[in-house]
């Protein structure tokens, strides 16, 4: 059987290896075509706009939260949002499976930049619910099953619900967290250094629609307000050269590659060969490939960073069990 070519988008990195990928007949993937005729700087500037007013909170000591894991996105951003005369409190979420030297590296860039840093336990945010669908993830690796994990890839594109990406689990308890922590706090934005967009759905009218944004709202409650997660890079049209030109203002040390997202995250790590293997293609591959297609990337350096998998001294049960979460 003559082996099929593999077809990349024309735009970013997306190939016919993801079965949910799809082209047009100018070559470009499904998820570069409905950006490309949903994105608006019209949109963008009412962000900016919205941020602006949100972000400057009277008698409080800080305007803004900043996710920091002292990598180079989150650094530069928090230099970023700094520089412009915003009052960030900078965290750093511990759940019970980041590698040590994240905190260590987090604190110092806190303190280079000279802005409040705190570490918060994600613990309390675990709900029950949660704890089973890391179970459920566990039973679903020990089996290493392809058609299983191709099953699973294609129920977590919707909302997220699937298993076999641990991102997708730990993407529900830190919007839950990210929501109350700032609220604790007396903030209703809450910065984040995501290099692409927020899809979000609209209705109008004549018909339904998606927008692209670099925010996104969370109000899980009618008598409360709402908090707004913002994809800071993306909000300011950064692209990587101008995330480097940052770090060179701070002193910044650290690994100057890009790199998927096993590299901060241990249980990330783990799964991470499993993924590529039982999938087909690299699970980062449709992160970066936004990152493309927004420009902060180009298509070499997504590929340099999916070039090669990490080894993980542990698996994911064990990852898991050493958190405590199984």
């Amino acid at each position: 059987m003559k082996k099929q070519k593999i077809k990349e988008c024309q735009r970013c990195i997306n190939t016919s290896q993801n079965p949910h990928i799809f082209f047009d007949r100018s070559g470009l993937c499904n998820i570069c075509r409905t950006y490309q005729k949903n994105y608006s700087l019209a949109r963008l500037k009412r962000d900016r706009v919205l941020f602006d007013r949100l972000a400057q909170p009277h008698q409080r000591k800080h305007g803004v939260m900043v996710g920091l894991s002292g990598g180079k996105d989150s650094s530069a951003t928090l230099y970023q949002v700094k520089r412009l005369g915003y009052r960030p409190l900078a965290f750093t979420f511990d759940t019970g499976y980041l590698p040590n030297y994240i905190f260590r590296r987090a604190k110092a860039v806190a303190k280079k930049i000279g802005v409040d840093h705190q570490i918060i336990p994600l613990k309390p945010y675990f709900t029950p619910a949660d704890r089973q669908r890391f179970r459920r993830l566990v039973k679903i690796y020990q089996r290493d099953c392809p058609e299983e994990f191709l099953h699973d890839y294609a129920i977590g594109r919707i909302n997220y619900s699937g298993l076999i990406r641990p991102c997708w689990i730990c993407r529900a308890i830190l919007i839950r967290a990210y929501y109350k922590e700032a609220l604790k706090h007396g903030v209703r934005v809450v910065v984040l250094a995501i290099n692409e967009w927020a899809s979000l759905k609209s209705t109008t009218q004549k018909r339904q629609h998606w927008d692209v944004s670099a925010l996104r709202k969370i109000k899980p409650f009618k008598n409360k307000p709402a908090v707004y997660i913002i994809h800071w890079p993306f909000l300011r049209q950064m692209k990587l050269k101008d995330t480097r030109e940052i770090l060179k203002k701070i002193g910044w040390r650290y690994y100057q590659s890009v790199q998927s997202n096993a590299s901060s995250c241990l249980l990330a790590k783990a799964a991470e060969r499993q993924l590529k293997k039982n999938l087909g293609f690299h699970p980062d591959a449709t992160r970066l490939a936004r990152e493309v297609t927004v420009g902060f990337l180009t298509k070499k350096q997504a590929r340099r960073a999916l070039a090669r998998t990490s080894p993980s001294k542990y698996s994911v049960r064990q990852i898991l069990k050493r958190a405590k979460l199984i």
